[in-house]
């Protein structure tokens, strides 16, 4: 009688966590035998003991604003404003919080704004308050844009977008996530419109998007205020990220050039980035000062 292969579930520790998993694994062995498993060491995040920590994934940052580069700031680790914990137990101790604390950045609103939506019948219009508002009307024009109703999620939420003039590169694989700033006191009347996509082929200047729900209530936003948080991830989700104020070769500039106004080409942009993957110059990332490393 031959000896039966089992497949037996038996808990082991996930590398990236401390929950205890089940993996189904093939048993070779008697019934009665217990499997035998190769004696690993993990470190308290997982990494097997005597392994060397990776290096940080390096991420540029430049503002390509149509002027006014200055009114936006460098985007900043959200770690940084964090209080003293009360204890070793506190909030700021716990390793799930950290991990995830540790890879967002902020960028700030940089401009004092109050907009609102008036709705006549079907008829939508965006306006703003120049009482509360500290930027000129040209600036609102460049900056600010309504957007088309076929374009909204829902025809009741009205949409429209700031332009924050930040790109984002990377010479290695990396995903960026745009979130609104949950860790940050706010009230809005309505959502800001998150998104993901790859940075690495896809340095598209980006914007903040704001979905309306309350018609009766304004946005208002104070510059200096957290206006989003940006999130990045690379292959290996145990590397830090650093983060550097990067040079705007002519590279760069030519390479942005073929990504610049593809929405009018397509819907899918993401459809074009093998096309993206081959023309892309090899290094984009020329850093012109000291990371911020989280």
């Amino acid at each position: 009688m031959g000896i039966p292969r089992i497949l037996r579930a038996i808990p082991y520790m996930e590398t990236m966590g401390s929950a205890a998993t089940l993996r189904a694994i093939l048993f070779m062995g008697t019934m009665g035998s217990a499997p035998t498993r190769p004696a690993i060491q993990y470190t308290a995040i997982g990494r097997i003991r005597g392994m060397s920590k990776a290096e940080p994934l390096t991420v540029g940052w430049i503002v390509d604003a149509p002027f006014g580069d200055f009114a936006f700031e460098a985007p900043e680790a959200k770690r940084k404003d964090r209080g003293p914990a009360l204890s070793g137990r506190a909030v700021q101790a716990c390793p799930a919080v950290n991990e995830l604390e540790k890879r967002l950045f902020v960028v700030k609103a940089p401009f004092d704004i109050k907009i609102g939506v008036d709705k006549d019948r079907e008829n939508y219009e965006l306006f703003y308050d120049e009482q509360r508002t500290r930027v000129d009307p040209d600036v609102v024009s460049r900056f600010i844009t309504f957007m088309p109703q076929n374009l909204w999620r829902s025809p009741k939420h009205p949409v429209f977008q700031i332009l924050l003039p930040y790109v984002f590169l990377c010479d290695e694989k990396c995903y960026l996530t745009q979130l609104p700033p949950f860790l940050d006191e706010y009230t809005w009347p309505g959502q800001m419109i998150a998104g993901r996509f790859e940075i690495t082929n896809w340095p598209r200047i980006l914007n903040f998007a704001f979905e309306f729900c309350d018609l009766n209530s304004c946005l208002e936003l104070r510059r200096g205020q957290p206006l989003c948080y940006f999130m990045f991830e690379g292959d290996n989700p145990e590397r830090s990220v650093r983060l550097v104020r990067a040079k705007q070769t002519e590279e760069v500039r030519q390479f942005r050039k073929g990504i610049d106004g593809m929405p009018k080409f397509t819907s899918n942009t993401f459809s074009v980035m093998d096309e993206a993957a081959r023309r892309r110059p090899r290094n984009l990332v020329i850093a012109i000062e000291d990371g911020d490393e989280v």
